[in-house]
């Protein structure tokens, strides 16, 4: 009888073990097979860098080259695209298409106003071809930098899956940068706080800071202190810190933090942010009130992860409990018909 109990323990342990512990496997991309590099003309500024940085003057028209080598030994269908650069999630500069990108603010001039390149490209097996951009300055002036650039990438077949569950693409995509100038002074920069909200993103609760690079310049160095209390109050509810940021010319960027409690509160809060660019040693000081209401923090909290896990760590304990009371019920009448088997058969 005691090596059966024991044997059942091990089983539920395991089950245990198994509903705790198990995860899913991480699919990683293969190895990029194409090489892409620009060939650099005589306008480069800065011949060292693996990037156009070239010097203009209105009215120009210029051809830019790429020189692409396919070592892999099927064909590549590849798309082409300009984009404006745009300033990533994690402070990066990004030169992919984005909703940003799309949104374009018509007053501002960007690298798809100047730059075209034909959409699709075909490179065979261990070929290596010449991508040409056709670039038409305008002839009016401006001021600052235009800053962008060509994204390469391999185009998914019908049905593929481009994305796989961790989150990576095994496709091929490249991009080079390609930055304009006219003159050598640019203007000083400047940075505005445009809104502080709340928000539920990816099952977790945050405050969100919309922040706009006003100026056709590329801000790098940044440092972000940001503090978030309740109005009234000297409690720290909320601190971050985040260093080595940057801001593409003319771009909006969503700085987020996380909430530190278990649930965000219905209240009025105010955020304390200085932005510091500690090449210049140029600070930027916000401070904004903002409200969350009771609907919003209801909502939030009940989409947001540690929610999610509460309901699933209830299940898994009724789950449990189900499995066990079985357990020892099962144990019971065992015992209770094993003895009264002995009993009849002493009488």
């Amino acid at each position: 009888m005691r090596k059966k109990v024991k044997y059942f323990n091990m089983v539920l342990m395991n089950s245990l073990f198994f509903i705790f512990f198990f995860q899913g496997t991480l699919v990683e991309a293969g190895n990029n097979l194409i090489t892409v590099y620009p060939v650099l003309p005589t306008n480069q500024i800065d011949k060292k860098l693996s990037y156009f940085d070239l010097k203009v003057k209105p009215g120009d028209e210029q051809k830019l080259d790429l020189i692409l080598q396919n070592n892999d030994t099927k064909d590549k269908n590849l798309e082409l695209e300009i984009n404006p650069a745009t300033t990533g999630a994690s402070g990066n500069i990004v030169y992919t298409a984005t909703n940003e990108s799309k949104e374009k603010d018509t007053k501002v001039m960007t690298l798809p106003d100047i730059a075209k390149v034909k959409p699709k490209l075909k490179v065979k097996a261990g070929e290596e071809k010449k991508v040409t951009i056709e670039m038409k300055v305008p002839n009016t002036s401006f001021e600052g930098i235009i800053l962008g650039g060509i994204n390469i990438k391999e185009e998914a077949e019908k049905n593929e899956e481009v994305t796989t569950n961790a989150g990576l693409s095994p496709k091929f995509s490249h991009s080079i940068a390609i930055q304009l100038r006219e003159g050598d002074k640019l203007p000083d920069p400047n940075i505005e706080l445009k809104d502080v909200s709340a928000i539920s993103e990816y099952g977790k609760n945050r405050v969100t800071l919309q922040l706009e690079n006003t100026t056709p310049v590329l801000i790098d160095h940044l440092t972000y202190q940001a503090f978030v209390r309740k109005v009234g109050s000297k409690e720290v509810l909320i601190h971050e810190e985040q260093k080595d940021y940057r801001l593409a010319p003319n771009s909006m960027f969503d700085f987020k933090m996380d909430w530190n409690q278990d649930e965000i509160k219905a209240g009025h809060y105010l955020l304390n942010l200085v932005v510091t660019e500690n090449k210049i040693k140029k600070d930027w000081s916000f401070e904004k009130e903002f409200i969350v209401s009771e609907e919003d923090a209801n909502k939030f909290n009940a989409e947001s992860v540690n929610a999610i896990r509460k309901k699933k760590k209830t299940k898994i304990i009724v789950v449990i409990l189900v499995l066990v009371i079985s357990a020892l019920v099962a144990v019971t009448i065992y015992l209770f018909l094993k003895s009264s088997k002995k009993k009849s058969g002493r009488s």
